[in-house]
């Protein structure tokens, strides 16, 4: 499987990397992943219903409290990890 991502969101893949919280891109996708099903299975009501919305919870989730926060980051918030 190939995908393609944002310079951003590549990024924040190698700092993950080069962190040595993951050893590949892979564990980060899927970690990701994880954290979204569970996010899902936790909060049904909260998913979009179109590509907008979801662009605006992702650009919503993106700032809590005036802080910059990853994805990943406020999925594991979210979900108490």
């Amino acid at each position: 499987m190939n995908i393609e991502l944002t310079e951003a969101l590549d990024g924040y893949v190698q700092q993950q990397i080069s962190s040595g919280v993951y050893r590949d891109s892979s564990d980060v996708i899927a970690e990701a992943l994880r954290l979204k099903m569970r996010l899902e299975n936790r909060y049904p009501q909260a998913q979009p219903d179109s590509p907008d919305e979801r662009q605006a919870y992702l650009d919503g989730m993106a700032h809590r409290d005036g802080h910059s926060l990853s994805l990943i980051e406020e999925c594991r918030h979210e979900v108490g990890g």
